[in-house]
């Protein structure tokens, strides 16, 4: 027997894509090795190898994230809150939801601000914005490692999210072009009857899950409306606002 849906709750999905205004985009622009970097810094194989650089690429991350601001899209999903229940579920590392106001927060592919510990335990432990050093160890003795999905590693919390996608009455997707896996497949666990709107300027509309309505615009230009609306009891219709 599936789940019921919980009529006020609501799951908002979210990708880089949501971050375009908040600062980070320009530090990605303005360091033209950082793809180049990621791929070959972010697995177990360059930890085992390059552990130096790793931790020097991830400070380096975490040091762009503390510099980067919320961006209206956040700060309009922390609204939510004042009526919903709201889970937010997110493929970012960065704690830009956190610090617009949101209070649940999945992060599916690990958070920048956090290490954990190498050992049998893998205790986690919040850095914040503070560099990791060459040799730093948790309690038992272990080296800490970033607390972020490599290539080749599990994402975390996927049960979970799959669960909340389908008790969610409304679901709204922001950000993301849905093309890797898993973390692609949970859109698709939303309920049928559920309120589904994905927001992306680039969304090809061949890749769209069963249901979901698209909305070709950047998050911040839309997303405040949309939360308007909800807050107001309405549904979103696209095209002409407000149901």
């Amino acid at each position: 027997m599936k789940p019921a849906i919980n009529p006020n709750k609501i799951v908002v999905f979210t990708g880089a894509g949501i971050s375009v205004s908040s600062g980070l985009e320009a530090f990605r622009d303005r360091d033209l090795t950082s793809v180049g970097q990621h791929e070959q810094l972010a697995s177990p194989h360059a930890w085992n190898r390059r552990r130096k650089e790793v931790i020097e690429y991830y400070n380096w991350r975490r040091e762009c994230a503390g510099k980067a601001q919320p961006t209206p899209a956040h700060l309009a999903i922390a609204r939510l809150e004042q009526k919903y229940e709201v889970v937010v579920i997110t493929q970012n590392v960065d704690d830009l939801h956190e610090r617009a106001g949101s209070r649940n927060v999945i992060h599916l592919h690990g958070e920048l601000r956090k290490v954990r510990c190498c050992g049998q335990h893998a205790l986690v432990s919040d850095i914040g914005i503070s560099p990791q050093h060459l040799g730093d160890t948790c309690p038992d003795g272990h080296e800490l490692r970033p607390h972020v999905v490599w290539f080749g590693e599990q994402i975390m919390h996927y049960s979970e999210a799959g669960r909340h996608f389908k008790t969610a009455a409304k679901v709204l997707v922001i950000g993301t072009s849905l093309q890797v896996d898993p973390a692609a497949k949970l859109p698709k666990k939303g309920r049928y009857r559920a309120e589904k709107l994905i927001v992306n300027p680039h969304f090809d509309v061949a890749d769209r899950p069963y249901s979901y309505r698209i909305i070709h615009k950047e998050a911040d230009s839309i997303v405040p409306d949309i939360v308007a609306a909800w807050l107001e009891g309405q549904r979103w219709d696209y095209g002409l606002g407000r149901a």
